[in-house]
Formats: C-alpha cells, sequence, structure tokens
C-alpha cells in the first residue's frame, strides 16, 4: 500500500500501480486471438485487450504495446457489471451492452454472434467523434469449452464426471468490475492504517530519530487544537469529562522525503 505526498517542489505525486492477478488468454480463437489484463491506476480500472504477436505452437506472446485500453471510473465499471449480468440474464438478448470511456472509448460485451462465435465476445473500440463510427476494434473471446471440475471420481476404475462451467471467466470479469467499484471509497484502506497505526507510529518515531541525527528540519503543525472547538457541547457551563490527555500534546510531523534527508 502506497500513501502518496505532493512535495513542497512541486514534484508530482506518485501514482501506484496495482497490476490485477486476473487474466484471461484465448490464443487459438478464430474471432481475435488475444488475451485481456487488468490493473488499478489513478482511481481507474484499466482493461486492456492485447492482440497476439504472429507465432505457432507453443510461442505464444502478446502485443502489450499495441493494446485496446479503456479506463473506467469505479461508477462505469459499476454500470458495466449491472449490464453484463441484465445481458446474460436475458440469455444475451440484443446486440452488446457497455459503457464509454473517456472521449473517444466504448467497451461492450455481445454474444459474439456478429462473429461466429459460439461464447460472448469482450471488445473495446476506438469511436471516431465526427462520426461515432469506430476506428480500431481489439476482440477477446470469452473461452467456454476448458474450465471444468471434476465429479464422481471412482478410485477402483479411475473413471470421473467433469461440470464444465461455460461462463467461469465472465462471472470472474464481473466479479472484478463490482469488487473495484466496492473497495474504491477507500474504507477498507482507512480500516487497515488505522489498525496499524501504533506500528506506524513506531516507525515513525525511529525515522524521527535517525532524521534528527542527521540534522534534518521537521515542520510541525498541531493536530488539536482545543480552543478551535466552538460547539454548543464544548462550553464551559457545561460538566465535562476527562479525556485522552494525548490529544492535548500529541504533534504531527510531516514526512521528510528521502531529498529532504540528503
Amino acid at each position: 500500500m502506497a500513501l502518496g505526498n505532493t512535495y513542497d517542489n512541486n514534484k508530482q505525486q506518485y501514482s501506484p500501480q496495482v497490476i490485477s492477478g486476473y487474466r484471461f488468454s484465448n490464443p487459438e480463437s478464430k474471432v481475435d486471438a488475444s488475451c485481456v489484463t487488468f490493473k488499478m491506476w489513478k482511481g481507474f480500472l484499466v482493461v486492456s485487450i492485447n492482440p497476439r504477436k504472429p507465432g505457432t505452437g507453443s510461442d505464444v506472446s502478446y502485443d502489450y504495446d499495441n493494446a485496446g485500453t479503456v479506463y473506467l471510473t469505479h461508477t462505469k465499471a459499476q454500470i458495466l457489471a449491472k449490464e453484463i449480468k441484465h445481458y446474460m440474464e436475458s440469455g444475451f438478448e440484443g446486440k452488446n451492452v457497455g459503457v464509454a470511456s473517456g472521449k473517444d472509448g466504448l467497451i461492450s460485451l455481445s454474444s459474439g454472434k456478429e462473429y461466429g462465435s459460439d461464447s460472448p465476445c469482450l471488445t473495446i473500440r476506438k469511436i471516431n467523434p465526427d462520426d461515432g463510427l469506430p476506428s480500431a476494434e481489439y476482440i477477446y473471446q470469452f473461452r467456454n469449452d476448458i474450465h471444468s471440475s471434476v465429479i464422481n471420481y471412482d478410485i477402483e476404475t479411475a473413471k470421473f464426471d467433469n461440470r464444465v462451467y461455460p461462463n467461469i471467466e465472465l462471472e470472474q470479469f464481473i466479479s472484478l468490475l463490482e469488487d473495484f467499484a466496492r473497495v474504491s471509497h477507500n474504507a477498507f484502506a482507512y480500516s487497515v492504517i488505522d489498525c496499524a497505526k501504533y506500528d506506524y507510529s513506531r516507525i515513525n518515531t525511529k525515522i524521527t530519530k535517525v532524521a534528527e541525527k542527521l540534522g534534518v528540519e521537521f515542520k510541525s503543525s498541531n493536530s488539536y487544537n482545543k480552543g478551535s472547538n466552538n460547539s454548543y457541547f464544548s462550553r464551559n457551563n457545561n460538566t465535562q469529562s476527562n479525556y485522552d490527555t494525548d490529544l492535548k500534546t500529541s504533534e504531527s510531523y510531516e514526512a521528510a522525503t528521502l531529498d529532504d534527508i540528503m
């Protein structure tokens, strides 16, 4: 987890990039051999369809530099998840469902019939703003024939049955969209940081002592100002109970950058 600060010397705020463990690939697709990758960056869920590079046999690689990419906000991700769920419940009736991304992006899911596919297809298009027609198109054909479980395994005959899950990739895609929208409020991040605040405090104390030995000057600011509380319930004519004395004396420090220490 990274906590970014805007530095006083106008350095750009650091934005962490997290690569999702979810990845779908269909190198043998008759529609468009490709893979789908996901990452989270600057508050967006970044979805990319990467075409397969020319090659045969087990030599499978993808062109990540020439991918079709859209950037989804938490709201767009949740809307797309809802549309896909409605689409699946309807038996994939209609041409497609999707959401716009930026000025010229469009991500949509179709039944795949327009491509001659027997499984749903995810498409990322770059739309010409003048006429609304696509100027580029990237397609991923969801795999519906390889994901299965093993059931009724017989230890004497080694016979077994399979239960196929044709839409498991699509269901995982929906989960990713919903989870991204769900955690984008940062409440989970707050709870983790809050639970670890004592550990952070001990670490910061050690860093402060090291910095002081190196002659680094800290900027301090009072984190609690009793006089600033003008609430009706804080007036002196009301009986007050004791409160944590740490609040009176606590002082917070802005973390020094590496440049400060150097």
